[in-house]
C-alpha cells in the first residue's frame, strides 16, 4: 500500500513536469505515461484489450492512433481524447 502511494505521488509530479512542458507530443509518449502510471505492462493490457502484445509493443513505439483507443483509454482510466489527440483533461471523471 505504502508503495502504490508513492508511485502515484511519484506520477502525478512527473505528470505536472512532462505536461507542463510539452513532453508528451504522441499518442505513443501519452500511451507510455499511462501504462507507467497505472502500473501495468504492455503484455497486461495487450491482454486486457484483447490484441497481441506486439500491437501495444508497436503502439508504444510508433502509434499514432488505434482502433482500440477507447477501450484502451477504459481500462488505463483515462480520457480518450487525452490519449489520441493530447487534449482535455487525463484523468476520467467516473
Amino acid at each position: 500500500m505504502y508503495l502504490s502511494i508513492i508511485n502515484k505521488s511519484i506520477c502525478n509530479d512527473y505528470h505536472k513536469i512532462i505536461c507542463d512542458n510539452k513532453a508528451m507530443k504522441n499518442y505513443s509518449d501519452r500511451l507510455k505515461y499511462a501504462l507507467m502510471r497505472n502500473g501495468m505492462t504492455q503484455s497486461e493490457l495487450a491482454r486486457l484489450v484483447g490484441v497481441k502484445p506486439q500491437a501495444i509493443q508497436y503502439l508504444c513505439e510508433k502509434g499514432k492512433r488505434s482502433v482500440h483507443s477507447v477501450k484502451i483509454s477504459e481500462i488505463l482510466k483515462i480520457t480518450p481524447s487525452w490519449l489520441t489527440d493530447g487534449t482535455g483533461d487525463i484523468e476520467t471523471t467516473d
